[in-house]
């Protein structure tokens, strides 16, 4: 939200966008609305996209999330969403592409350009 803050108030049109991988928890879809809302974003894109093909994580399934003492060092954790921020990071570059090329040639930050 910072950074929202910072490039709106330098001037930057500000792009949201959100991942609906499919989560257990809804909370974080509907506080990207209001958090778009808030900055006034000219354009607020929930893109679905579900994760749970791959499997293996607890956020994306049924499965239980242990606890912090039940977890073996070392282990990656159950709730470990496979190429999440990976997938997240393309798809936000893609928007900022396909919105404002001249500035996404300079890679600005969070999808923001004049």
């Amino acid at each position: 939200m910072v950074a929202a803050g910072l490039a709106r108030e330098a001037g930057f049109r500000l792009l949201a966008l959100t991942i609906d991988y499919n989560q257990r928890h809804r909370i974080e879809l509907e506080s990207a609305a209001r958090i778009a809302a808030y900055f006034r974003a000219e354009r607020h894109v929930v893109l679905p996209l579900d994760l749970r093909r791959f499997g293996g994580s607890a956020l994306t399934s049924d499965l239980a999330v242990p606890k912090a003492s039940e977890r073996e060092d070392g282990d990656i954790p159950v709730t470990f969403v496979p190429a999440r921020n990976m997938t997240i990071a393309a798809a936000n570059a893609s928007q900022t592409y396909s919105r404002c090329s001249s500035a996404a040639r300079r890679w600005t930050r969070w999808s923001s350009c004049r």
